[in-house]
């Protein structure tokens, strides 16, 4: 595996569970960062839990936030809350960030989402003052020789209502005022009718939630018990991203879940077959991103105690 794609972890717990798969799993030094050997891209393409608790932290331990890392970018799936720090104690750098990825609105999943955005909307500030005219930062070079890059965009790809949330964090803690740079909020819904250009809108998620009946349908099974949220197995979303081909496919979940599968755009290991990882959020089946995530070089999926 280590030859293939890197993994690199760290949470303690999860580090066991992958030390059998690669042996250079979740060192840090003394300081908490991850080892120099796990900050670097060998193979040009890392994965790296920062958490993998669930519900709430636990000591060595945080929630949910994967990290998808290829030399030109950086992809973050989830946001739980201290996903910022967790960030900073891995050493690894926000600035590279080009999009962040919520599986649902769970907040073990999302809480740390507009901290987060904040982070990377003063990081990327940072790097271009740094880098100064005649300069490339994140694929996007300066028009003028005398300017320094525009700051690049951050896109949020989520569930229905994630942009509600983030509006909210942002606008009722007078944080939106810091934000500098542009984010783009593309939220997936399961139905083509309901998709549209990007367009500003006052309804609330409820309001939004009403005239989007799909989202509830079809009926419930039997077997899912009390819960009323069923995944359609037959939609799923290209999402355009620069340095990765991405796709999101639903989740079986207590309500709208997805799970996204990135594969190499330009393989660092060339002349190598583009890899391909597959990140999942909870789920009681995963059965309808199954048909998108074959010949994954790697699958991180949610694991549930059994009762029996």
């Amino acid at each position: 595996m280590s030859q293939v794609l890197k993994v690199a972890s760290l949470d303690s717990a999860h580090a066991r569970m992958g030390s059998v798969v690669d042996a250079r799993v979740a060192r840090r030094n003394k300081t908490g960062l991850l080892s120099k050997e796990d900050q670097e891209l060998g193979t040009g393409l890392a994965v790296t839990w920062l958490g993998t608790s669930s519900s709430c932290p636990m000591h060595g331990r945080n929630v949910s936030c994967t990290l998808v890392r290829m030399p030109e970018a950086m992809y973050i799936v989830d946001c739980g809350e201290g996903s910022q720090r967790q960030i900073k104690t891995a050493g690894l750098d926000v600035a590279l960030t080009e999009s962040i990825f919520i599986t649902h609105l769970h907040g073990d999943h999302c809480f740390g989402l507009a901290s987060m955005l904040l982070d990377i909307d003063e990081a990327k500030a940072r790097a271009i003052a740094e880098v100064g005219p005649n300069a490339t930062m994140c694929g996007v070079a300066s028009a003028d020789a005398a300017e320094p890059p525009a700051r690049p965009l951050t896109h949020v790809y989520g569930p229905v209502g994630t942009s509600d949330l983030l509006r909210v964090s942002l606008m009722l803690t007078g944080q939106y005022a810091r934000m500098k740079g542009q984010v783009v909020m593309v939220e997936l819904v399961t139905s083509e009718e309901e998709a549209h250009p990007p367009q500003a809108t006052s309804d609330s998620m409820a309001t939004r939630l009403q005239k989007m009946p799909s989202l509830w349908s079809p009926p419930k099974p039997k077997s899912y018990g009390k819960q009323g949220y069923v995944a359609d197995r037959e939609i799923y979303w290209e999402l355009p991203c620069a340095h990765a081909f991405v796709r999101a496919a639903q989740l079986q979940h207590r309500l709208q879940a997805w799970g996204y599968v990135f594969v190499e755009k330009n393989p660092a290991m060339a002349p190598a077959q583009r890899r391909k990882a597959v990140i999942l959020g909870d789920a009681i089946d995963s059965a309808p991103i199954a048909p998108h995530s074959a010949g994954a070089d790697l699958l991180s999926h949610d694991f549930m105690k059994l009762r029996l």
